[in-house]
């Protein structure tokens, strides 16, 4: 079999989830039956998964795992991100131990130490987009760094006195490139739907101002919207309130796909056409749900695989030469991917 085989063609082959794998192959964190681990392991055997790396082990006497700090399986944010940390550690020769937390520090603290106990040569720690839990979980970031081991984190700012090496989605340009097209399309009375209390919302509305001031404009401040969260229901409700007023946006910069979307069923309750009518825009690109909605929406792409693949080359990087590795602050530029309702 192919060297490349990768984790997620042994969970298809075994008919398991990629997590379920991770947990056979790793012995954990999370108790998997024997049936399964036997089961899962075959696979691994029929494709040739894990033998060159637990061979590369003994000779050189360093170890072939890397840990994976997630903090939910189910969001399509983190699963792009791992999708990108697999296939990077394959490729390098190394396998990955997944272990979920949940928002509660304890929960991370306890996954910490389950890695440090079973000597994962460093960690990936990956963190939303959205920045969800903002400053809850600096803790995270402080636990991993009292503990000595090498790590990188995700979508998450540094915090003072740690020093680590972080990959970050550039918010505040792919607000900028979602306004500059709603502007190219000559669109004026742009809104803009975004939780102002996280991070990444402030970044995507400050693209929304910069590209309103390239363009000689000023937006108009009662078309910028402030739900406290980034799901369906309340851009529906942003949309009902937006709509009920005498000055009517012709566009609507969402922040999330979840807010478009609840937007979205807003306007067709009210018969207005997308993007006739009103121009939309999401941001972050989840295909199954942008795909799905008609028209399919035009979206902000967040380039999470990449940063994904990016983290796991840098840990390794300073894995290979620890004298000589100094905390890098990388940002990734956003794409916009086209479709229907702009």
């Amino acid at each position: 079999m192919s060297a490349n085989t990768t984790l997620k063609q042994v969970a298809t082959r075994a008919g398991v989830a990629w997590s379920t794998a991770s947990y056979a192959i790793n012995g954990g964190p999370k108790p998997v039956s024997d049936e399964t681990r036997e089961r899962v392991l075959q696979a691994a055997r029929e494709l040739g998964y894990s033998s060159n790396l637990l061979a590369r082990g003994l000779v050189t006497g360093r170890g072939t795992m890397i840990g994976v700090l997630v903090p939910e399986m189910h969001s399509h944010l983190t699963s792009y991100q791992l999708s990108g940390v697999e296939e990077a550690a394959q490729q390098l020769g190394y396998i990955i131990m997944l272990s979920v937390y949940r928002s509660e520090i304890d929960s991370a603290l306890l996954a910490q130490r389950n890695m440090a106990a079973r000597r994962m040569e460093g960690i990936v720690c990956l963190f939303d987009t959205a920045g969800s839990l903002n400053g809850r979980l600096d803790g995270i970031l402080t636990g991993l760094a009292e503990m000595d081991l090498p790590f990188v984190s995700t979508c998450h700012d540094p915090i003072a006195g740690v020093e680590t090496d972080c990959f970050l989605v550039d918010h505040e340009q792919g607000g900028y490139l979602a306004t500059c097209h709603l502007l190219e399309m000559g669109r004026r009375a742009i809104a803009f739907a975004g939780p102002p209390h996280l991070n990444a919302g402030r970044d995507r509305l400050a693209g929304y101002h910069r590209a309103h001031d390239e363009f000689g404009l000023r937006p108009h401040e009662e078309l910028i919207m402030a739900p406290s969260a980034c799901i369906a229901h309340l851009g529906e409700e942003v949309g009902e309130e937006l709509f009920s007023r005498s000055l009517r946006p012709d566009a609507v910069f969402a922040a999330s796909d979840n807010l478009a979307a609840g937007m979205l069923r807003s306007l067709r309750r009210r018969g207005m056409s997308v993007p006739d009518d009103v121009a939309l825009v999401g941001f972050d690109d989840n295909p199954p749900l942008c795909d799905a909605l008609d028209p399919p929406l035009t979206s902000v792409h967040c380039p999470l695989e990449e940063i994904g693949r990016a983290s796991v080359h840098r840990l390794i990087e300073r894995l290979n030469d620890p004298q000589n590795w100094c905390p890098q602050i990388r940002t990734l530029p956003c794409t916009l991917t086209g479709r229907q309702s702009a």
